[in-house]
């Protein structure tokens, strides 16, 4: 490491909040592979879209049974949709307040207007984080490089002192390139144990 961890983003989905089985219950409407989702997910026009803030939830809700050719009815993926975010990840709020005690902490998520308001008040994100940078709010998004380094802007610190920690190779990949430290996690145990490894938090 050139230089000791100043920050930690924390993504949301996969991270912080705990996710449902969309996959499972897609793969019954035509998502063909399974295991190409996420990416064609991340990378869905409409998805891009929605969650950059660029269109309204019924709109996203037609464009993306058009573009992931899903066998169902708008109102039917919006009711999956909507019930994607499980709930919080036990211990994590605790975690983000222990990591806070060391470093500024931030979220970086890729999220829109439906998922963010139903689970923050909850996660009372202005209680937790110094800073929120959301996608839909900011119109940008992750994997894109330009969202890491709006991230490195408003944290005004060098992207080597900020940490980054994502469920999802392809964001964790793409925060290396611009160059943070990023570390694939899930859940408040390996979030905890690579906070452990940068010397942020106890173990």
């Amino acid at each position: 490491m050139n230089a000791p961890v100043r920050a930690v983003l924390f993504d949301i989905g996969g991270v912080v909040v705990e996710l449902n089985d969309m996959v499972g219950y897609l793969k019954d409407h035509g998502i063909g592979d399974p295991a190409d989702f996420h990416a064609r997910w991340l990378h869905c026009p409409t998805v891009r879209l929605y969650e950059s803030g660029g269109c309204d939830t019924d709109s996203f809700a037609d464009g993306v049974i058009r573009d992931l050719e899903l066998d169902m009815s708008p109102a039917g993926f919006l009711d999956a949709f909507a019930r994607w975010p499980k709930g919080l990840f036990p211990g994590i709020k605790d975690l983000i307040r222990e990591t806070r005690a060391n470093a500024v902490v931030g979220c970086l998520s890729n999220t829109n207007s439906l998922h963010w308001p139903a689970f923050s008040p909850e996660l009372e994100p202005d209680d937790i984080f110094d800073h929120q940078i959301l996608s839909f709010e900011i119109g940008l998004m992750k994997p894109d490089a330009e969202i890491y380094q709006h991230a490195v802007e408003r944290l005004d610190l060098p992207a080597e002192s900020i940490l980054f920690l994502d469920d999802n190779p392809l964001n964790v990949e793409a925060a290396r390139d611009v160059g943070l430290h990023a570390q694939q996690v899930y859940g408040t145990e390996q979030a905890r144990a690579a906070l452990v490894r940068f010397d942020i938090v106890a173990e």
